[in-house]
């Protein structure tokens, strides 16, 4: 094994492994608090695709795949699309959504169908080593889609700036995502230098730039232990809709449509909406059959945008919003001595005695039973 397929296959192993390192940390992190999901996610496909290349390693320190490669650049526009996708969640908190992910990779896929529909089983993949043969066959079918991938790759990267301030205007983004961006950037430089003067050692360097841009977005959104983030916070506080009645109708719809050119404002006021809501229905929700669908049949909000705004707010679904309403309930029946017994839990919404007992050991830390037995010492 020569020097350089020993450089390319140590690089790729230690960065396979890096992203594997981040990948099990940050997937601990999203058990509890959804904003890690989609790093996680990430984490996880950067180190699958590295962990393909890897044993390709000779192939990779011996090639000679010319100008724009296809393959190269499958791997830039693809890498540019996961990189920029977890910054959104920072600046558009719940933006990030599957229905929402897939259409915004819709343009990756179109180009990849188009071009293994329409060239390779139809004629040899058109090579070019030099830039003058790259200008002689510029208006070969597969150049023109190899130059809008890398143009799309670039198109991606320029998102994590144009979209936060397309949908959300009033959002301020991080000093730490305008460092990273610009990092990105000078990779993304990097990796198309490469692409048009391709050595082992170039693509080395930009896979170790690569892993270690990903490595400080991960340890930058780490700032407490796993098991000690807060759980999303039950706020009593009333609140007042703004979408309440009013004499002058247009003036109230001017404020409406002005509110919701938001992003961000109109994920918080749907959440104050469904908080109002819930506040003012303790009894609807105490019923243990009460889910998600008759949540948003009483509060009006469709399922996507109700579960926008909650993971907006740090909830990771309906679900739990519920099951926190609901343990709260269970804690106040408690201190107020009107529930003395954990089989008397139907009171707050849950249908049975287990899953009281496990939301309210997961929720406070404390068994239920125990907790019931110390309240009733303190009244007696």
């Amino acid at each position: 094994m020569d020097t350089d397929n020993i450089i390319v296959t140590l690089t790729f192993a230690c960065c396979t492994m890096a992203h594997a390192i981040a990948t099990a940390v940050v997937s601990i992190y999203a058990r509890y608090k959804v904003q890690y999901l989609s790093l996680a996610w990430i984490m996880g496909v950067f180190t699958m695709i590295l962990l393909i290349i890897t044993p390709y390693s000779a192939s990779v320190a011996n090639g000679h795949p010319g100008l724009l490669h296809p393959g190269m650049l499958l791997m830039f526009v693809v890498g540019s699309y996961l990189q920029s996708i977890y910054t959104f969640g920072i600046t558009m908190p719940g933006f990030l959504q599957w229905g929402r992910m897939w259409k915004y990779a819709s343009p990756i896929i179109l180009l990849g169908l188009v071009s293994l529909i329409a060239f390779y089983p139809f004629g040899s993949l058109t090579k070019v080593y030099s830039m003058s043969e790259l200008v002689d066959n510029i208006l070969s079918p597969d150049l023109i889609m190899r130059i809008i991938a890398l143009f799309m790759g670039v198109y991606y990267v320029l998102n994590i700036f144009r979209l936060p301030h397309r949908m959300a205007y009033k959002t301020t983004i991080p000093t730490y995502l305008v460092g990273y961006c610009t990092l990105l950037g000078l990779s993304s430089v990097l990796y198309i230098y490469v692409c048009f003067n391709y050595s082992s050692d170039g693509l080395c360097w930009y896979v170790a730039v690569f892993s270690a841009l990903n490595l400080y977005l991960v340890f930058q959104t780490l700032d407490n232990m796993a098991r000690s983030l807060p759980l999303p916070h039950i706020d009593n506080n009333s609140y007042t809709l703004d979408d309440e009645e009013t004499d002058d109708e247009t003036v109230q719809n001017e404020a409406d449509a002005k509110r919701e050119e938001d992003f961000n404002e109109r994920n918080l006021h749907c959440y104050h909406r469904i908080q109002h809501w819930m506040q003012t229905h303790r009894m609807a929700w105490r019923d243990y059959t009460f889910n998600r669908d008759r949540l948003c049949e009483e509060t009006g909000v469709n399922r996507q945008l109700m579960l926008q705004c909650l993971r907006s707010q740090g909830y990771n679904n309906v679900h739990e919003y519920l099951t926190l309403y609901r343990v709260e309930e269970l804690k106040n029946l408690i201190k107020s001595g009107q529930l003395s017994s954990a089989t008397e839990c139907d009171m707050a919404g849950f249908a049975t005695v287990k899953t009281a007992r496990l939301c309210f050991e997961r929720t406070y830390g404390v068994k239920l039973d125990d907790y019931i037995a110390e309240k009733t010492r303190v009244r007696n």
